[in-house]
Order: C-alpha cells, then sequence, then structure tokens
C-alpha cells in the first residue's frame, strides 16, 4: 500500500471530505430529478472547487489527496484535477467511465 500523499498541503482532511461531501449531494440532486439541466448545478461546483484549487496552484495536490481519501491508492503522480473530483464524486453505477470523461473534458476546454 502506498503512503500518503504529500503532506504540503493547507487544506485539512475535515475540509476537503466536506467538500467532496458537497459535491456528492449536488450529485444526487441531479439524479433525483427530471429536470435535463439539471447536471449543471453538479458540474458547477465541481468546476468552482477545482478553480478555487487552481488558482491557489494546489490542485493537483488536491485531487491527489481526494482520491487517497476515497480509497484509490495508485501511483497517479499528476492526476486531472476535474477528472478525479468527478471520479470521486459521482456514483460510478450510474455514471460510466465514458460519461465521467466527456464531463471532465468539456469542463477542461472552459
Amino acid at each position: 500500500m502506498l503512503d500518503r500523499p504529500a503532506a504540503n498541503i493547507d487544506l485539512s482532511i475535515e475540509a476537503l471530505k466536506a467538500n467532496l461531501q458537497r459535491l456528492e449531494g449536488q450529485y444526487e440532486i441531479y439524479q433525483s430529478t427530471r429536470d435535463r439541466d439539471a447536471i449543471y448545478g453538479y458540474l458547477t461546483a465541481v468546476f468552482e472547487l477545482v478553480a478555487v484549487w487552481a488558482q491557489e496552484g494546489t490542485a493537483v495536490d488536491y485531487a491527489r489527496w481526494a482520491l487517497w481519501l476515497r480509497g484509490h491508492r495508485s501511483a497517479v503522480v499528476s492526476p486531472e484535477p476535474l477528472a478525479a473530483v468527478i471520479f470521486c464524486t459521482a456514483d460510478r453505477k450510474r455514471a460510466d467511465y465514458r460519461t465521467r470523461s466527456k464531463w471532465s473534458r468539456v469542463l477542461g476546454s472552459l
């Protein structure tokens, strides 16, 4: 098993967990409605969180931490932050790999 990611991260574990739980809540709201535009609330929340991380220059580190907290302890050295956050917060049974990939590509092009 790999060790925890680099320890020079200012964001507390509790704050990161809270952010991921908030995004999971946004995803559940999207899933619970028949509104075809509901996905935009979830994707907006993902984009805004990663944008804050990017502004701080810590997006890759926080994405690595998010993956680690969710039990994905692979050797991903430099994860793509948008894809990592979507991977950690969207239900993989409902949103398959292609869907999650499409979402992260769209957000990454903004």
